[in-house]
């Protein structure tokens, strides 16, 4: 069979070809098995997770369903080298994705959801926010500030820069 995703063939066992092309369909894994990218992606390779940065795929982790006499591949999930999950289907993955991209994206996501309509919906007003979220708006502050300046929060390969990363604030039951 030639169709694979990450080197994995879209279906496996006596599956009709005909009822797993279609069960892929719906699952959107036959779009992927299509993409040249998609087929030999393998562990070690980099990706454009959820996070809409590169990372190294560290996992990978089929899902199949079975059909008839045989199973299909409806969705695969990525574990990257900073621990994210993602899945293929759910998730908006793409291989390896440059730098002016990846910055050009984030700064729009700044500006439509951060900073516009939809952070005023997601965060709620300023009053209510916590000390983590109050660290995490200045943080996506000084990233776009850095972007608009013309300087970069991503290095040549869409890794994001170690001043640029979230960190988490302890609890206050840990400061005790």
């Amino acid at each position: 069979m030639k169709y694979k995703i990450c080197n994995l063939p879209l279906w496996t066992g006596k599956a009709k070809a005909r009822l797993a092309k279609a069960l892929a369909r719906r699952c959107s894994t036959w779009a992927f098995s299509q993409d040249k990218r998609f087929t030999t992606l393998k562990i070690g390779d980099v990706i454009n997770d959820c996070s809409g940065y590169n990372h190294v795929v560290k996992e990978i982790t089929p899902k199949y369903l079975k059909v008839g006499k045989g199973h299909v591949l409806c969705d695969i999930t990525f574990t990257t080298d900073n621990g994210g999950r993602c899945s293929l289907t759910s998730c908006g993955v793409e291989v390896n994705v440059s730098r002016e991209i990846i910055e050009k994206r984030h700064l729009e996501y700044y500006e439509t959801w951060v900073k516009g309509a939809g952070g005023q919906t997601w965060y709620g007003p300023e009053d209510t926010w916590t000390d983590q979220t109050r660290a995490d708006m200045a943080l996506a502050d000084r990233r776009a500030e850095t972007l608009k300046s013309g300087g970069h929060i991503c290095d040549e390969q869409g890794f994001l820069l170690e001043e640029f990363t979230r960190h988490e604030l302890p609890s206050p039951s840990d400061q005790s």
